[in-house]
């Protein structure tokens, strides 16, 4: 028996069953182990017989006096009855549904205790949801406080059996091993394996239940980690080398000298280039930090050695602002670009694909219009990803395929913390330059209710500035969206009735949304209400106040995001944030680390405290099961030791099929929810 042995070699599991284990994405020995519960439970108080009722849960204790099996109607199932005698004179009939193997364990005379809800249907039944056989002086108050994991509902498979099968599987360990060595066990700080998993699905204690989850979400880490791992120690990429009388006519390109985190930022980027292996880094830095300007010096640099660069940008008006930024910085240049959309008209489409194959081409600017097998590039030297979480890992490898080797550059304004930075991009060194803008307040934020927000958008138009009004979603229920709560806002008799606005959704057509921008920008519609895309690639200096409807839908680091979109001219901004009405006091008190706090790492950490790494990182696996309990405060090290494992794993050139075959059911997203980082 092994761990990828299919579940087919468990006793019990027949063709149907093992049909229906695979619906749930469960095919192998180690999908049913790795089965994390849903939650965990405890059986009910202990009662007595002559006290049931129907809807109260409780716990009996007494002998098997009588058994039977049944079919339920229909054809729904089969049942095992019980005819259960009291220690006094009481007797109730205990039902199991869909546990008729349990007859043979039901001997006349076996002492129980047994846990569940009394049916409302039928008087003096209890129906059963745990049991435990007892001896018959034991206490059964060690097994009235156990932990009972509850179990993913599995179609055609009755939790009892799914239990059972695990059960099964559990007493394999013998066969199966661990496939972490106890040094790397030790180093990494996680459990051996079948402890773990034993304590995942039968746990003494919530000791046991939280080591077994830290075990669980390690392998899936490691999973995860191991092929961008693979793909960056690759060897072999281009050797940039960049002279210093190169460098001197690059930052003399710029109107301004560079800050000390720019700088150093560069130079990192620069040793990265000359080294010989492929670049892979990510720079972080608020808005307004300069890692556009660090971007294009890296890209002079690889365009001085004949070489190409993609610049990619996740959203269209992102493309263009940069395309506009690009040229107006290297005005006189030689350097040819072009700007490569999913809207770009066929012919233009045509020149560009042809003159990057030949090399004519310098630079390029594209959306994920970049993916299309048709844009090739003869010597592409560097990748620049933009706003880079919003491109999944696989897109990160596509674009990495466009060239032999190429170095790639990310970037990101969006504060994520080093431990997740390691879990979503376990391929990238990480580089923050900690500037803030020179001359720039931190944008004001406020908790406030909409009037308070209303009046002071008016305000601001009336002054002559520009305002944005955010909501979650274009239309939804139960969400406060654009068409409803949007429009009532500026309609007859709305708060801010006669107010020129524009609308700006993801489902309008480029040539709306353009206009939108437009006359957002010139002044003509100086209120723009929007969905989250407003996050990036919107710079208008005169837009001083935001209102965020319904703040309590976003993660506090899409907020902080959101609130970079105001006060970026010589006024400051202000940032109102409304909670919908069905808010709850957690929530609020969420988005007050907003008025107090301006510094985006911290924001984030907070995210990531609140909500788990687990969450942020949308990781999916058909079969997954619930949330892990971890103990508090320790995904951060576990990440961190899960990459540390992973690397450890390829240099000794392990055996990582046991990760390889956990990874095949795992999937990143293709892009990161905009409010997860």
């Amino acid at each position: 028996m092994s761990w990828d042995a299919p579940i087919s070699g468990i006793r019990g599991v027949g063709p149907v069953r093992a049909r229906a284990l695979a619906e749930r994405g469960i095919t192998t020995v180690q999908d049913l182990l790795f089965l994390a519960p849903l939650r965990y439970g405890r059986p009910a108080p202990l009662g007595d017989m002559a006290g049931m009722q129907p809807g109260r849960r409780l716990s009996l204790v007494g002998h098997v006096a009588s058994r039977r099996r049944g079919r339920m109607r229909r054809g729904r199932g089969n049942y095992l009855e019980v005819s259960m005698a009291g220690d006094g004179d009481g007797r109730v009939r205990v039902r199991f549904y869909n546990q008729a193997w349990l007859f043979e364990r039901m001997t006349q005379g076996l002492r129980l205790m047994v846990s569940g809800a009394p049916s409302r249907s039928h008087a003096g039944l209890l129906v059963a949801d745990h049991w435990a056989a007892l001896e018959e002086d034991e206490d059964p108050q060690p097994h009235l406080d156990a932990l009972l994991p509850v179990l993913p509902a599995v179609p055609g498979v009755p939790p009892g059996t799914v239990a059972r099968l695990i059960r099964e599987a559990l007493g394999l360990f013998d066969e199966l091993g661990d496939p972490l060595s106890s040094e790397l066990r030790a180093a990494a700080g996680v459990t051996d394996l079948p402890k773990a998993l034993d304590g995942l699905h039968r746990p003494a204690d919530l000791q046991a239940a939280e080591a077994g989850g830290a075990r669980v979400l390690f392998d899936r880490m490691v999973a995860l980690m191991l092929p961008l791992l693979r793909h960056r120690d690759v060897e072999g990429a281009a050797v940039i080398d960049v002279p210093g009388a190169v460098r001197g006519r690059i930052r003399d390109r710029f109107p301004f000298s560079f800050t000390v985190g720019q700088e150093a930022a560069f130079s990192e980027i620069l040793t990265d280039l000359g080294s010989g292996r492929p670049m892979r880094r990510l720079v972080q830095g608020d808005v307004g930090s300069g890692k556009t300007a660090v971007a294009l010096a890296a890209a002079l640099a690889v365009i001085a050695d004949k070489r190409q660069v993609l610049f990619l940008a996740p959203t269209e008006p992102l493309a263009h602002q940069h395309a506009r930024v690009l040229d107006h910085f290297l005005q006189g240049a030689r350097v040819r670009t072009a700007l490569y959309t999913a809207r770009t008209d066929s012919a233009e489409r045509r020149r560009v694909e042809a003159e990057a194959e030949l090399g004519t081409l310098h630079l390029v600017v594209a959306t994920h219009a970049a993916f299309s097998s048709r844009l090739r590039f003869s010597r592409l030297g560097l990748v620049v990803i933009d706003e880079q979480q919003r491109f999944g890992v696989r897109q990160r490898l596509s674009a990495r395929q466009k060239g032999s080797i190429p170095h790639v550059l990310s970037m990101s304004a969006t504060p994520i913390p080093r431990s997740l930075c390691l879990a979503l991009m376990g391929d990238l060194d990480h580089t923050v330059i900690p500037d803030r803008p020179a001359g720039r307040e931190p944008v004001r934020t406020l908790v406030a209710d909409s009037a308070a927000a209303c009046a002071a958008v008016r305000q601001a138009i009336d002054r002559g500035e520009r305002a944005f009004i955010v909501l979650p979603a274009i239309d939804a229920d139960g969400l406060p969206s654009l068409s409803r709560d949007g429009a009532s806002l500026v309609a007859d008799g709305g708060p801010l009735e006669g107010l020129r606005h524009r609308f700006l959704h993801g489902r309008m057509e480029a040539a709306e949304r353009d206009e939108a921008l437009t006359a957002f920008g010139d002044g003509s519609a100086p209120l723009l209400l929007s969905t989250v895309m407003v996050e990036v690639g919107i710079d208008v200096p005169a837009a001083t106040v935001m209102m965020v409807l319904g703040a309590d839908r976003f993660g506090l680091a899409t907020l902080h995001q959101l609130r970079g979109r105001v006060g970026r001219g010589r006024l400051r901004g202000h940032c109102w944030l409304v909670p919908s009405g069905t808010a709850t006091e957690e929530a609020r008190e969420r988005l007050q680390v907003l008025e107090q706090e301006s510094d985006g790492f911290a924001i984030a950490e907070a995210d990531l405290d609140a909500r788990g790494p687990g969450d942020i990182l949308g990781v999916r696996q058909a079969g997954l099961g619930g949330r892990l309990l971890i103990r508090a405060g320790a995904e951060g090290a576990l990440l961190e030791a899960a990459r540390d494992t992973a690397q450890r794993l390829l240099e000794r050139g392990a055996d990582v099929s046991f990760w390889e075959q956990l990874g095949s059911s795992l999937s990143l997203p293709s892009s990161c929810p905009a409010d997860a980082v």
